[in-house]
């Protein structure tokens, strides 16, 4: 029962930060969308469609979405069918198979790697050097685990 009460009550604050940082958001923007509203003073008519009709006429509107749909049609398959040749030459590689994986997905690991070790220093020594010299006891514990795992 007392699980059954707190995931309504998690779920229930679940559905107020959505909301509040999504819902409202997106339906104001679209009341606003129909209005001329200059973006600083909460004073605005409505105007219906002619935002979006005046939007759909613009020379450079018709442009930004004629190069969307090129790039949707021609880049995306581009790149995801390179991928897929590429995946599967590495996949049939009898030699070398390992250090081409390595040099592919290196990029890839050393970024996340690099920042865990910047947060460390940070955490473990820089906040606890603040805090012994500023005399703040919430500084000065070390964040890490106290044994290694």
């Amino acid at each position: 029962m007392k699980e059954n009460l707190l995931s309504n009550i998690l779920f229930i604050i679940l559905i107020i930060i959505f909301s509040t940082f999504f819902l409202y958001p997106v339906i104001d923007g679209i009341i606003i969308s129909f209005t001329d509203w200059k973006g600083i003073i909460y004073h605005y008519n409505f105007v219906g469609l002619d935002n979006y009709i005046m939007i759909f006429n613009d020379e450079r509107t018709s442009s930004s979405i004629i190069t969307t749909i090129k790039y949707l049609f021609l880049l995306l398959p581009l790149s995801l069918g390179l991928g897929y040749i590429g995946a599967s030459v590495i996949y049939r590689l009898r030699i070398f198979k390992s250090s081409v994986l390595f040099i592919s997905f290196f990029p890839y690991i050393i970024t996340p790697v690099v920042t865990c070790m910047l947060w460390n220093q940070l955490y473990y020594k820089f906040f606890t050097s603040i805090g012994e010299v500023l005399n703040i006891e919430f500084l000065k514990i070390k964040l890490r685990a106290a044994t290694p795992t």
